[in-house]
């Protein structure tokens, strides 16, 4: 399979994975031979890239970091928590004490808890899995999808950094909740693009880090160091984050860690301006890495994403386009094949191990 933008599909390509909702929802099935009304409907939900089949790259294939059974339930527990939560029209981003108690006593800390725990033991017996992101998510909720990739992104950086595992667990359970002050904010605001908010809507999307910590202290199993990353996970290194401007570590190990997932998933969705690749993003972090992030987390987390996707196109130093077909460990070097030419019904290829090949580069990824 390779991964083709959905400007480039055409009648009667076929899907090689599913594509689902933001809710869980399976809206195309994989092996649907897509026509022009799906092409459509992919394009109207925001898709702009699928994975389709490619009988010259049957081998290729991608190790999902959590099974859909544990990713619907991590949605549907995000689900039943914001419905508990009022949306706000009155501008005032704050939950009274009769709201926040209400939202506590409608919370299942026994459920919630264990639905992280299991996203947490699916990634402990994936050590070597890596974090193969594209821009394949409805636009319809960001906030459920960009919940969970943060949470799958933090625990495997944890994991590198060789945390606990009582310490993989509260990160977790800080992370799959970490953006929850956003839900009292009216949908169609959330919905708007970064560069197009007003200097008083951007102030109401800063308040959300207080609003998720009043939330967070209120419910029943959630620790200190959980509850503190929805407060902190804007901070930066340097002081030039907020809401408190709090330095190197004055800030939470854990919040360090969701800091750079946070900021990473923002910008390969799009969220926090234009939509980046993962390799794209990668130099952003790595800029800022030892200045507004914590350098041994970057260190961590850059060796779990998988900079150019298994079945991305890319163009080489050599000239040659290629396609991604296996990771290593070393991320911006994968194995690239180069089809050469077509022999009857055999198509011919090398492949180039970028951890061997040192004199070759990624110069770019096509669409």
């Amino acid at each position: 399979m390779r991964i083709t933008s959905v400007s480039n599909l055409k009648i009667g390509d076929v899907l090689a994975k599913n594509i689902y909702a933001s809710d869980g929802r399976i809206l195309l099935s994989k092996d649907v031979s897509l026509t022009g009304s799906y092409i459509t409907r992919l394009r109207n939900l925001g898709i702009s890239k699928v994975y389709i089949q490619d009988a010259s790259l049957a081998d290729v294939s991608i190790d999902e970091p959590l099974t859909d059974q544990t990713r619907n339930a991590a949605i549907q527990i995000l689900d039943d928590i914001t419905d508990t939560i009022p949306i706000k029209t009155d501008g005032l981003m704050t939950l009274s004490n009769d709201e926040l108690n209400r939202i506590s006593k409608k919370f299942d800390s026994t459920r919630y808890i264990g639905v992280v725990r299991e996203i947490v033991t699916e990634l402990v017996g994936k050590t070597e899995v890596m974090v193969h992101l594209a821009d394949m998510r409805e636009k319809s909720d960001f906030l459920f999808t960009h919940s969970i990739t943060t949470t799958v992104m933090s625990t495997l950086c944890g994991l590198g950094m060789n945390l606990s595992r009582k310490q993989l667990d509260e990160l977790a359970i800080g992370c799959l909740l970490h953006d929850i002050g956003f839900t009292i904010i009216e949908p169609e605001l959330l919905r708007k693009p970064i560069t197009t908010i007003t200097a008083k809507e951007a102030e109401l999307f800063r308040k959300h880090t207080v609003v998720g910590l009043a939330v967070m202290r209120k419910l029943p199993g959630i620790s200190i160091p959980s509850a503190i990353m929805t407060y902190q996970h804007h901070e930066m290194l340097d002081g030039s984050g907020f809401p408190c401007q709090r330095k190197g570590d004055q800030i939470h190990l854990y919040s360090r860690i969701l800091a750079v997932a946070d900021f990473f998933d923002n910008l390969i969705s799009g969220k926090a301006g234009k939509t980046l690749l993962p390799h794209q993003a990668y130099e952003v972090v790595i800029a800022q890495s030892g200045r507004k992030f914590d350098h041994n987390v970057v260190s961590s987390f850059v060796r779990h994403i998988a900079l150019y996707p298994n079945g991305c196109t890319v163009l080489l130093t050599t000239n040659e386009t290629g396609v991604v077909v296996r990771q290593t460990a070393s991320p911006a070097r994968p194995v690239v094949r180069v089809f050469q030419k077509r022999l009857g019904n055999e198509v011919d290829f090398k492949e180039y191990d970028m951890t061997k090949e040192l004199t070759i580069f990624i110069k770019e990824v096509i669409d």
